[in-house]
């Protein structure tokens, strides 16, 4: 036999009779069951309000496009690109040469058809005379009146001239229309600038207040109506980032009709911006408040669990056990789950450690601010 099957035969025998002599192993200690960490939260009320996040685009109240309404060269300019302008203020002239040549020719001619309506207002008056007295035929005097009546629609004529030739050389002085901020000029001094050219000369944005289109999907649509019928202000929020500071509007405006191919409704919204914060083509991120669940049981996302039945909650008892509850939700806004069955106000809802969880469980309540 070999030295290595002979300690293994000892070792055999010895394992048999060591139980022999009266000797017991000891069974292995079961580890005591650890009670999983969580942390809890309040079943509260609340007042949440419905709100739906999208982006709008910045657009001016008022947008003027300032064409001239005369033939001519700009002869100057009186504004800065890009500076705020006030209503009635002087922009650019027109070269007003041949307009005032205009405005004396007309002037001339009505003047003319004026002295020319005096003489056959004499001789209408001296034929009409004659004729009453049988002194001379009525055919003299009907035409004598007719000749009046001729120079009478003359002097209107020339007079309407006199006030074309007028109002063109008022023209040829460009004022601004509205109050805002001047654009980029889209022609430079001394070019040509045409009554009938559809391009602007100068485009003016007034901007206070201001407007911020944007779009909802049309499912929202008997929402959005209901909240613009209501009798709160239908509200809504915007930030250049999420980090900013938001800048409160109401909706003034609905579309009345849907996108088709987007299937959306454009909505529009004012706000004042007295300091110009709000710069005409800008993007913004957008927030609309539909409508407010008041008093509603609310609890954080992170207690909402789903399972076969639907939706439940661990709920922390006196003894420090949890118990699952089912629960029925209504909605759920951002982190917060809005209740409408299966809880009570003030009942603990486990939020961090649901996972680990059973029913009945014993567990170890964390501090919520992050201690144990």
């Amino acid at each position: 036999m070999k030295p290595r099957q002979a300690f293994s035969l000892v070792l055999w025998l010895l394992v048999i009779w060591v139980p022999a002599c009266g000797y017991q192993t000891k069974p292995p200690e079961t580890a005591a069951a650890i009670a999983p960490p969580v942390r809890v939260a309040k079943v509260r009320k609340a007042d949440v309000p419905r709100m739906i996040d999208t982006v709008g685009t910045a657009k001016p109240s008022i947008s003027v496009h300032v064409r001239g309404r005369v033939d001519g060269l700009i002869k100057k300019v009186h504004f800065t690109e890009g500076a705020e302008v006030r209503e009635g203020q002087l922009l650019y002239e027109v070269d007003s040469e041949s307009y005032e040549s205009g405005l004396k020719e007309a002037q001339a001619t009505l003047e003319a058809s004026i002295a020319h309506q005096k003489l056959t207002l004499i001789e209408k008056d001296r034929a009409e005379k004659l004729s009453k007295a049988g002194a001379s035929p009525v055919e003299v005097f009907e035409k004598a009146r007719a000749s009046y009546e001729n120079a009478v629609a003359a002097v209107a004529r020339d007079m309407a001239k006199r006030d074309v030739a007028r109002l063109n050389l008022g023209y040829c002085k460009v004022t601004a229309p509205i109050s805002g901020i001047a654009g980029k000029m889209e022609t430079d001094g001394g070019s040509l600038t045409r009554g009938y050219d559809p391009r602007p000369v100068i485009t003016i944005n007034h901007s206070r207040p201001v407007y911020v289109e944007f779009a909802l999907p049309e499912k929202l649509l008997s929402q959005v109506r209901a909240a613009a019928r209501g009798p709160e202000p239908f509200r809504v929020e915007i930030r250049k980032t999420s980090q900013s500071k938001p800048l409160l509007g109401t909706v003034n405006f609905i579309d009345n009709q849907v996108d088709q191919p987007t299937g959306t409704i454009t909505l529009r919204s004012e706000f004042p911006n007295l300091d110009s914060a709000i710069w005409p083509g800008e993007f913004f991120e957008v927030t609309v408040t539909l409508s407010i669940d008041k008093g509603v049981l609310t609890m954080p996302l992170g207690a909402l669990g789903q399972g076969t039945q639907g939706s439940h909650a661990y709920v922390l008892q006196n003894d420090n056990t949890v118990r699952l509850r089912q629960i029925k939700t209504r909605r759920i806004d951002r982190d917060l789950v809005l209740l409408d069955e299966g809880l009570k106000e003030g009942e603990l809802v486990v939020t961090e450690g649901v996972v680990r969880l059973l029913d009945g469980m014993k567990v170890h309540l964390l501090d919520n601010q992050g201690g144990p």
